[in-house]
């Protein structure tokens, strides 16, 4: 009898917060599927996010090309030299410069992006939409730009 009291119990128990989560999911769902977003404030935050991307992405490719050009001519004038030592000296010089242009370059691109985003996850709060959207991509599809 004692057995048979505790197992109602339980029963009831269970039954009641199956009640609850069967009532509170399709009203959490309604409330979310029911919100109403302004497409304008959205549209906005891309706009500005990729419009920043698009010109860090022209920047780097401005200073990687002249990177390229001053490594040109320095490498050319460097076989100029008839000195094997100076020539060595030269070349050498000519390739750490460029090296450091493009890893700056690289390294301002990367920063100027994760910014453009960071700026993007604000304006997009600011929009109402913060977590889950339907826009599903996120920060990752350009960290190969």
């Amino acid at each position: 009898m004692f057995i048979f009291k505790i197992m109602t119990k339980k029963i009831l128990l269970i039954s009641l917060i199956t009640a609850l989560i069967l009532v509170a999911v399709p009203t959490l769902a309604k409330k979310d599927a029911t919100t109403t977003l302004d497409p304008t404030c959205i549209k906005n935050a891309i706009e500005t996010r990729d419009t920043a991307i698009i010109a860090t992405v022209n920047r780097f490719q401005t200073t990687i090309v002249n990177a390229l050009n001053i490594r040109k001519t320095a490498l050319k004038a460097a076989w100029e030299k008839t000195d094997r030592n100076e020539r060595r000296t030269a070349t050498k010089e000519a390739w750490t410069a460029y090296k450091k242009a493009a890893r700056d370059a690289r390294q301002t691109l990367r920063t100027e992006k994760r910014a453009a985003w960071k700026k993007y996850s604000t304006d997009r709060k600011a929009c109402g939409i913060s977590g889950a959207s339907d826009d599903n991509a996120g920060e990752g599809v350009d960290a190969n730009i």
